[in-house]
């Protein structure tokens, strides 16, 4: 039975501690987390989870298929960063023979501040046309990506090239290793920061000029201060482990600091930091979300421009697609995912014009990767686990599972109320899945175990991380009138 939306009780937003410390707890657990995965698809786990929290906490009244449209965009938008190199951006601040290189220090700082501002820009603008009053259909979206396509090529032509790595021949501005800060020890790698430069500013004053919609810009450039603090921030402590350990030692307890992992330290620091501004921008421009008095009964029944079966054909080729570049070895296959535009343009258009996309990706496509990397590295690289085990317990099951989920979540659409307990129940039960998979590949380091390794204290800060957000999403609800629920303009 449908609830009555003349009577129905929606919770308002929660305060903005709260929400900048679950935002904080999900981004920090999913970049974390991230870290042993990697690349476009594994950075997606932040915007699921991320974009969940932010959810719940600012719009917990959203419509159900709107709130899974604008998760999903914001997946979809963090993964893009997943193309551009960034270790040897890092090494510049704290490899051993650049230890004391002041120059070679700043340059790094600079370079993570650059990636990591485009990294989160790109995902707080996708996350604004997810949020936005304005109806971005298809066409429209279709139209952005084109545009945003045709700016990354001219991007990374006159800021990213020339490029020869066996000549180093290198663009003027270059944040990765080169023989000019560590010769000999570095074989340069090709950047892509330039056109990702263009396409967010492309993507930002197109919405703003064409479609008079400031959200995507507003969040775009909300991000960008995120991200841009939160990887060169991160960064600093295993920096500052490298110039000065024994400073570092004097401070840290000594059966601590040999199992630290500073690298998955910075990681989920950064991904704290990045999510947290970006929930502190949103939360300031909720006035301009798709939330305004009447919006309940206005959006519930969003357009829905494809029919299940071409939605559900688009989601196999796209599954063909990412199974075969993630897990095969056909050089064309693996440009499906190398090249981060091109990876989202199918559920791109899915999650724009259908219902099943946004959940499906949101639940099952972004968790096939994780699901098998996992199986792959226990069962088929260490041997640690029977196949049939692995592909039993770590895929086939979290996969059904979750497309159970997905079903239940885009028959909610029909349900003309709020989409909060969704966000909620979906905020747990991910957050424990994910923590779990990545528990099991890190090989079950419990804290009471004798032989701590560098992968302990990691999982305890997980650990934590992961009780924060249960203990939010378990936590009594508090419950108000429709009207109490929609944010001030």
């Amino acid at each position: 039975m449908e609830p009555n939306p003349d009577t129905a009780w929606v919770p308002r937003s929660r305060s903005l501690v709260l929400t900048l410390l679950l935002a904080a707890a999900a981004g920090g657990l999913a970049w974390g987390i991230r870290g042993q995965y990697g690349h476009e698809t594994g950075a997606m786990l932040a915007g699921v989870l991320g974009g969940l929290a932010m959810l719940w906490c600012i719009v917990p009244a959203m419509p159900v298929l709107q709130a899974w449209r604008a998760v999903a965009l914001f997946t979809l938008g963090i993964s893009l960063g997943g193309s551009m190199t960034y270790g040897q951006t890092l090494g510049l601040s704290h490899d051993p023979e650049l230890v004391g290189n002041h120059a070679a220090l700043a340059w790094s700082l600079l370079g993570l501040a650059l990636k990591g501002g485009l990294w989160w820009g790109l995902g707080g603008a996708f996350l604004g046309l997810g949020l936005s009053r304005v109806d971005y259909s298809p066409r429209r979206v279709l139209w952005l990506w084109l545009f945003m396509a045709a700016a990354y090529v001219l991007g990374v032509w006159l800021l990213n090239r020339p490029f020869d790595a066996s000549r180093e021949t290198l663009p003027a501005v270059y944040f990765s290793g080169s023989s000019f800060w560590k010769p000999g020890g570095w074989k340069p790698r090709p950047e892509c920061w330039g056109g990702y430069l263009l396409a967010l500013a492309v993507l930002g004053l197109a919405t703003r000029l064409f479609y008079r919609d400031p959200l995507p810009l507003r969040l775009g450039l909300w991000g960008a201060v995120g991200g841009g603090l939160g990887f060169p921030l991160g960064q600093v402590p295993q920096a500052l482990h490298a110039w000065q350990p024994e400073a570092m030692a004097a401070r840290l307890p000594a059966w601590l600091l040999p199992h630290i992992n500073w690298w998955n330290l910075m990681e989920m620091s950064f991904g704290a930091i990045a999510c947290a501004v970006l929930a502190l921008g949103v939360w300031y421009n909720r006035g301009r979300l798709a939330a305004e008095p009447g919006w309940l009964e206005d959006r519930t029944r969003l357009p829905v421009a494809w029919s299940p079966g071409v939605e559900w054909a688009l989601i196999l080729v796209h599954l063909a697609l990412l199974v075969g570049a993630e897990f095969g070895d056909h050089p064309l296959l693996e440009l499906y995912t190398e090249y981060g535009l091109l990876l989202i343009l199918i559920p791109l258009l899915g999650v724009a014009a259908g219902r099943w996309w946004p959940p499906w990706l949101i639940f099952v496509g972004a968790l096939i990767p994780y699901a098998g990397k996992t199986a792959r590295d226990l069962a088929f690289r260490s041997q640690e686990l029977d196949p049939l085990v692995a592909l039993g317990g770590l895929v086939v099951f979290p996969v059904l599972a979750m497309l159970g989920w997905t079903f239940l979540g885009a028959a909610s659409r029909r349900q003309r109320g709020a989409a909060e307990p969704l966000l909620r129940w979906s905020l747990l039960g991910l957050t424990w899945l994910y923590f779990g998979l990545n528990f099991v590949i890190f090989r079950w380091p419990w804290p009471w175990s004798v032989q701590w390794n560098y992968r302990t204290p990691s999982a305890a800060v997980m650990l934590l991380l992961a009780a924060t957000l249960t203990l939010a999403a378990l936590w009594p609800q508090e419950r108000r009138s429709r009207e109490q629920g929609v944010p001030a303009r």
